[in-house]
């Protein structure tokens, strides 16, 4: 009996050893890269991509989990651009003009001209100023300014000049901004989109509530062209390609597709993983979420890296960071790429640097 039994247990002891080895061996074959890099550098686009070309896609369930990021995406974002760019009245400069025209500057880039008369006509009806009335063309043009409809903040001026036009739409007058929707119900889409609390429900009125404004409000459009110079990013890229999409989106039956997958928007919090296999190569790659408050979950994932895969976007020179508006992106990056490859445990690992994002 114990002669049999200690068969038994050499047995089983040589199968638990051919499974390690070939399980060590299975595992020495595999190329184990980690995608490292800053908070919206594009490590989990890049990651998506990988996903679709060479690990077989997303299945259909994978794609209904992304649809209430899209939803989030879709209605969070145009939240932002209401408060940001509709609501919130930027800062404007005068600058005269020797015809008696005023360039009101905006610093969204619109430019608004708007006619006052001549410092000679104000001082001739105005008087000399000893009877106390004011004779200056500076305080005219603060009077025609501050008594601005308050209806104008919706880019509509109908007690001033129909023929205002707005850098970047020359051709466009007032009049024309007029027909093309109704002030009334632009600003019930904007207090509806306001007020939605749950971002993830995305219910007919709310979509076509968020396309109407998207059609008719110039505004939010200019926005899109302010983010190139913008320090402090309120839109992502791709939310114009969601808006313009709202009516396939909007559907009971909407399925994402590859290009809504790929475009859609979140922030990755702890680690994902993924095996893929590229040319008779296995790969397991790991993607981490790229802000501070992520960082300290790398070192879970830093043993046996054949290499690491550092993610920087091109396009964030110009940005300050989401978690520290005093600290820009772009100096982030390269302190953030400077203490990782100087990390211990890279010392033996290759490093490839990812400069993406470089078309925006």
């Amino acid at each position: 009996m114990g002669a049999c039994c200690g068969a038994t247990l050499d047995e089983h002891t040589r199968y638990i050893n051919e499974r390690l080895a070939a399980e060590d061996k299975q595992t020495q074959r595999t190329n184990k890269l980690l995608f490292l890099g800053p908070g919206g550098s594009g490590k989990s686009t890049i990651f998506k991509q990988l996903q679709w070309l060479h690990g077989g896609g997303f299945n259909r369930e994978d794609a209904l989990m992304l649809k209430e990021h899209i939803y989030c995406q879709i209605t969070q974002q145009m939240k932002a651009a209401i408060k940001s760019y509709i609501l919130t009245p930027p800062p404007k400069t005068q600058q005269p003009h020797a015809n008696g025209t005023v360039a009101v500057k905006v610093d969204t880039n619109t430019t608004q001209a708007v006619s006052v008369q001549s410092s000679e006509s104000v001082a001739q009806s105005t008087g000399s100023g000893d009877n106390g009335t004011p004779n200056s063309t500076e305080e005219h043009i603060d009077e025609h300014i501050d008594e601005e409809p308050a209806a104008d903040m919706l880019g509509i001026n109908p007690g001033g000049d129909a023929n205002v036009t707005y850098s970047g739409d020359e051709d466009t007058t007032v009049d024309e901004i007029k027909d093309d929707y109704d002030e009334i119900t632009l600003q019930d889409a904007i207090n509806l989109v306001q007020q939605h609390g749950d971002v993830t429900i995305f219910n007919d009125e709310l979509a076509k509530a968020i396309q109407y404004i998207w059609k008719n409000e110039a505004k939010v459009k200019e926005g899109f062209r302010m983010e190139v110079n913008n320090k402090n990013k309120i839109l992502d890229e791709t939310t114009q390609y969601f808006w313009d999409e709202i009516d396939r989106i909007k559907a009971e039956d909407y399925v994402p597709n590859e290009t809504d997958i790929i475009n859609v928007r979140y922030r990755t919090t702890g680690v994902i993983e993924k095996r893929f296999e590229i040319n008779n190569a296995k790969f397991h790659i790991f993607d981490v979420g790229g802000q501070k408050s992520e960082r300290k979950k790398w070192i879970n994932c830093f043993n046996e890296v054949k290499a690491v895969i550092f993610v920087i976007s091109l396009s964030c020179f110009n940005e300050m960071m989401y978690e520290d508006l005093n600290k820009n992106c772009m100096v982030d990056s390269l302190e953030l790429f400077d203490s990782t490859i100087n990390n211990k445990h890279f010392v033996d690992t290759h490093i490839i640097l990812f400069l993406n994002k470089k078309d925006l």
